[in-house]
């Protein structure tokens, strides 16, 4: 193909894609984007990088500045002479992620502590300090049992949901033994 032809041909697709984004139709959007990948591709090999084109029927993404991504590598590509060339990274930011979550309890508290608590706590009524008790009848029992974390955990869920409907000094004390429970399996 003729270098004047190829001019054409760039010239042509850039002129339709700045278009395509002033009409802000963001399905045309997507088909060009689509478009001009399919068709330069070859040349430009890194074209598709950093784009989210790749569920390009959401609509929860603009891609308009994925266009303006595409339209600029036509555009280098038209000042390269029309030369086959990569797309560099030139932003100068490398991105390292590194995701460890760790959590690491060391919960030194006994049934028989949180029971002389509860107990000895002058604002709970007798009732509410019976209903703990039995709470932390069940965590004990549950910790008796030989089971893995899993099945601890499902046994203790009645236990869990309940504790999310008391206070939150109550609720810290009974989530430690439920965690004591689980992790000590």
């Amino acid at each position: 193909m003729a270098k004047n032809s190829l001019k054409v041909i760039v010239n042509s697709d850039i002129k339709k894609s700045y278009e395509i984004l002033e009409m802000r139709e963001r399905e045309k959007i997507y088909e060009q984007i689509y478009y001009l990948i399919a068709k330069y591709e070859q040349v430009i090999p890194n074209i598709r990088k950093n784009l989210r084109y790749s569920s390009l029927f959401s609509d929860k993404y603009d891609r308009s500045n994925d266009l303006k991504r595409v339209i600029g590598c036509l555009e280098v590509y038209k000042a390269n002479g029309y030369e086959v060339f990569e797309v560099k990274n030139t932003s100068g930011v490398d991105v390292r992620v590194e995701n460890h979550n760790t959590v690491n309890l060391d919960i030194e508290i006994s049934f028989d502590d949180i029971r002389n608590e509860i107990n000895n706590n002058g604002y709970l009524n007798d009732e509410s300090k019976r209903e703990i008790a039995e709470k932390i009848d069940i965590i004990e029992g549950v910790s008796e049992i030989e089971d893995n974390p899993i099945e601890k955990w499902n046994r203790l869920k009645p236990v869990i949901q309940w504790i999310s409907t008391s206070g939150v000094d109550i609720g810290i004390k009974l989530l430690s033994l439920v965690i004591k429970v689980i992790e000590n399996h």
